[in-house]
């Protein structure tokens, strides 16, 4: 069963200049929190605040967390699962935490003479690939780990093979080692974002020639186009596959399935173009950052806007240029265009922190991304470089109550690397917190 099954397309509107959150959206209900079988990291930082209590089929659940039948969800492959349980408890490990005492290890990759230039780039989850979007439309992957790329067997061949040996699933692979990097063609404009499903065998690519491409990384084929018809900013596979959301640039947010061609929800809400878009951990909201300065959560069930995160304090930083949602699904991460960082709280609905640096403005979409074990935000810098946040010093503010937000709070600011001018496009912790960053050189 998928979410369009019984529900109809809908489009969603509120639009508004008004920079406050309107007052009946503060009374909307929100399930920030994260069922306890979906954490993909534990989330040290913040032990104290989780309140776990027991439903009725015995699994534990974040109290604040939705029913997992909410959403219609696809069953995670066994593979998929026993993946996450190990970065689970990895992450756990004191010897793989990041602190002043254990500073975070980097390992960049540079771009040189990409095709039409690198517009995007995206990691899959284990840090065994990366894909990059070119200015010539082009879609590249590249296999960072030992082992090669698997190319599937023609249907010929499986409809020859025997489904009920044990050796099934291998034997569906050539027996031939693949190549180490794939280029797929199929756009006609470049390609803005790309990615990942959670299973690692499907990519999603949205281009400014107004389409979403699917492939299929096992056959090395584009199998699905969708047309929603403009040029397209983001795309986001959600974390447990099948859904995903996309902007384009009428100023409108969509929400797609693997399977339809045509979107399921349509969130028409902003007055200007969605240019960062995220998931939020418990697939049950999207989170769009926009060019009129203001954050925006939208319910994928309902189709309404629950959350707007704006403040007239900071209205002159400009618009959100990174957004990301912290692991637990409580925190937001933001990079406005002037120089920016700011914390937001979904749970007290306000601004907690603010890490300011207004001689460097990030002009262009710059990446953010969790540690492991969440304690840590890495934040791409606009000037070449790489830095990072304590999330403890966050959850602390949170815990503390205050009224106002604190500005460069002591202990916020942890590490600050630079690159040889190379701008940052994506970066990942890997299961052991060692960063991965790819870039273009003097882009």
């Amino acid at each position: 069963m998928s979410l369009s099954d019984d529900l109809n397309v809908q489009i969603y509107s509120a639009k508004s200049t008004v920079v406050q959150p309107p007052q009946q959206e503060k009374k909307l209900k929100m399930f920030y929190g994260v069922c306890r079988d979906d954490y993909l990291t534990s989330y040290a930082a913040d032990k104290k605040r989780m309140k776990l209590e027991k439903s009725k089929d015995g699994k534990k659940k974040e109290t604040n967390a939705p029913a997992a039948e909410r959403i219609p969800m696809p069953t995670l492959p066994e593979s998929v699962k026993m993946e996450y349980r190990a970065s689970m408890k990895d992450a756990q490990q004191r010897k793989y935490r990041i602190s002043q005492e254990s500073p975070p290890s980097v390992c960049l990759y540079s771009v040189l003479n990409a095709g039409g230039g690198l517009c995007s780039a995206t990691f899959a989850d284990n840090g065994s690939m990366v894909a990059m979007g070119m200015g010539n439309s082009q879609v590249q992957i590249e296999l960072l780990a030992t082992e090669r790329m698997k190319m599937l067997k023609e249907a010929k061949e499986l409809t020859q093979l025997d489904g009920e040996m044990d050796e099934f699933g291998e034997e569906m692979f050539e027996e031939t080692d693949g190549p180490k990097s794939v280029t797929f063609v199929g756009h006609c404009g470049p390609v803005h974002s790309l990615s990942f499903s959670c299973e690692k065998r499907l990519l999603l690519s949205a281009s400014r020639d107004a389409t979403i491409r699917l492939w299929n990384l096992d056959t090395h084929r584009n199998v699905v186009v969708y047309r929603p018809l403009l040029p397209l900013w983001k795309v986001q596979f959600c974390n447990r596959g099948y859904y995903f959301a996309a902007s384009t640039s009428d100023a409108t947010v969509s929400l797609w399935a693997t399977d339809r061609v045509k979107p399921l929800r349509l969130f028409v809400d902003a007055t200007d173009d969605v240019t960062e878009l995220d998931f939020h951990p418990n697939c049950n909201y999207i989170i769009g950052g926009s060019e009129d300065k203001v954050i925006r959560v939208w319910d994928v069930l309902t189709g309404t806007c629950v959350r707007t995160f704006a403040d007239p304090t900071i209205a002159d930083r400009g618009p959100i240029r990174g957004l990301r949602t912290s692991p637990c699904g409580r925190y937001l991460v933001a990079a406005y265009e002037e120089g920016t960082v700011g914390i937001w709280d979904m749970a007290q609905q306000k601004r907690l922190l603010l890490a300011q640096d207004t001689d460097t403005p990030f002009e262009f979409s710059t990446p953010i991304v969790f540690s492991r074990d969440a304690s840590i935000v890495a934040v791409g810098t606009p000037r070449y470089g790489i830095s990072f946040f304590s999330m403890e010093v966050a959850s602390s503010a949170a815990h503390q109550q205050q009224q106002q937000t604190i500005v460069n709070p002591t202990g916020f600011a942890q590490f600050c690397f630079a690159t040889k001018r190379t701008c940052l496009l994506d970066m990942h912790f890997t299961r052991k917190n060692v960063v991965l960053a790819l870039g273009a050189f003097e882009q």
